[in-house]
């Protein structure tokens, strides 16, 4: 087997090269920045609502920080869905941690809606202000 710039070589025949730059359509980059971008803002809402479930809303013991961003929320086998379903619900008021977190996914979630130009995404913007001004 040789390996050139673009391509492949084998005893089957010429293979085009899957480790060379490749070039997306830019609808399937937009498509995938937006799936991004929603994971992200679950994440935000899941890891939100434990952490002001479990009263670990503040700068020192809250999962979304400055340390570690968003972390994607962890897989969970059928228990431990259902103590988190079985937190508390209601919420009085957001930590000033949170609404800080809140204001700057919404500014970037802003600005990613604006660079797909996807009006589609309104909706979850405006709860994220909402959540923020809470």
């Amino acid at each position: 087997m040789k390996i050139r710039k673009n391509h492949v070589w084998t005893q089957e025949g010429t293979v085009e090269n899957a480790f060379c730059e490749q070039r997306w359509p830019e609808e399937e980059l937009n498509g995938l920045k937006k799936a991004v971008l929603l994971v992200r803002y679950v994440n935000l809402l899941r890891h939100w609502i434990v952490d002001t479930a479990k009263r670990k809303g503040n700068d020192s013991s809250a999962t979304v920080n400055d340390i570690n961003g968003i972390p994607p929320f962890p897989a969970m086998s059928k228990w431990e869905q259902l103590n988190i379903n079985n937190l508390p619900r209601t919420t009085q008021s957001v930590s000033s941690h949170y609404k800080t977190i809140f204001h700057l996914f919404h500014e970037h979630f802003q600005f990613v809606q604006q660079t797909l130009k996807d009006d589609s995404l309104d909706n979850k913007k405006k709860h994220l202000q909402t959540i923020a001004q809470f």
